[in-house]
């Protein structure tokens, strides 16, 4: 059987050759391409203009609106300095973070072995479309949804799904899906569906309806309106006081606005934006790309990380701690039974097995 490549490791049963080149191109114009849902990006210029949503800019820029309009000529171009800097800090940083986690994407190529005209090759993960057919070995992820047609010791890690961490059996007819990978054995599997029918892409697309705001998000949202509040109370107060002692209604009004204005935190936002931005530098320095400048005040106020009991959502393998008896005390005859059964499996990968025989290495010849 001719191929492409070397990694020709399942005879293929009678009968199956794959799509054509033509049927291939024409599924990927009918459902797409082989890609997860992703939020739709805004524009550099939409990006920009969104930061200007954050309430205490919102009320900076009602300040410089006021100080403008009762005559002041300085005051309002440094207060629409410092807020437009500000914004400029934010969005800068954003941008340079996104563009450094979209070229760490673009670095990782993924690729399928499918059958193409009774040809094995390889071909982006992009391009997969319903009805190929794919080679699947140790260590290749699954391109898409789809059923088993062959298999031999087949598992498959579908803890990114599941939350389960202990490799997965598949024999033919078995399901499989996009998201999980092949841990040991070999198999053919025919595709069912890609893209954004398949259920991880169902998964990720809840995950990215609405985004959540941050506790600092939520902070900010607070303190401008306590700042909205104790300069509505003191304007209203003030007014009516000059009011009644002056009997000046217009000069009133003006103090008070002028006291409106004195009262706002032009600075506020900047120093914000330039110690977030500074949070975001030292974190860059240590290989963690922030996208988002207001995560950095929630990681450090971060007392507690909590993961599930496998470490699924961390370094997905399981750590032993201790070996105890029936008693609960630590036992060194539990280890090393423990030890030399892990050490002479000849299964599949266990998670636990490696996790024992990591623990110490023992002599046991």
């Amino acid at each position: 059987m001719p191929t492409t490549n070397n990694r020709s490791v399942v005879d293929l049963p009678k009968g199956i050759s794959g799509l054509s080149r033509r049927e291939a191109k024409q599924r990927l114009d009918i459902y797409g391409p082989n890609e997860i849902i992703q939020s739709k990006k805004r524009s550099l210029a939409a990006n920009f203009f969104l930061k200007f949503k954050n309430p205490l800019i919102i009320i900076l820029i009602i300040a410089a609106l006021i100080s403008g309009f009762l005559g002041n000529r300085i005051d309002p171009f440094i207060i629409i300095a410092m807020v437009v800097l500000s914004v400029i800090i934010d969005f800068v940083n954003t941008y340079k973070s996104q563009r450094a986690a979209e070229a760490l994407r673009d670095r990782v190529k993924i690729t399928a072995t499918v059958v193409r005209e009774g040809v094995i090759q390889e071909t982006p993960l992009s391009l997969v479309v319903p009805g190929d057919v794919a080679i699947l070995s140790p260590g290749d992820v699954i391109p898409a949804d789809g059923t088993v047609l062959q298999a031999k010791d087949f598992f498959v890690n579908e803890s990114s799904l599941t939350g389960e961490s202990f490799p997965a059996e598949k024999d033919v007819s078995s399901s499989i899906f996009m998201g999980s990978s092949v841990v040991t054995g070999t198999g053919l599997m025919t595709v069912l569906a890609t893209g954004r029918k398949t259920k991880f892409s169902s998964i990720a697309e809840t995950l990215m309806r609405k985004e959540e705001p941050t506790e600092f998000d939520r902070g900010i949202k607070d303190f401008s309106v306590l700042i909205m509040k104790v300069i509505l109370i003191l304007v209203i107060f003030v007014f009516f006081v000059n009011a009644f002692t002056k009997h000046e209604l217009l000069e009133s009004f003006l103090f008070a606005i002028a006291l409106a204005v004195g009262l706002t935190p032009e600075l506020l936002p900047m120093v914000i934006a330039i110690n977030l931005s500074r949070g975001s530098l030292v974190m860059s320095k240590r290989g963690v790309i922030v996208k988002k400048l207001s995560a950095i005040q929630s990681f450090g106020s971060m007392d507690i990380l909590c993961t599930d009991k496998t470490g699924t959502l961390t370094e997905d393998r399981i750590v032993l701690i201790k070996c105890v008896d029936g008693f609960g005390a630590e036992s060194e005859k539990v280890f090393l039974y423990s030890y030399v059964n892990s050490f002479h499996q000849s299964g599949f990968l266990n998670p636990l097995d490696s996790a024992v025989v990591d623990f110490r290495k023992l002599h046991t010849k």
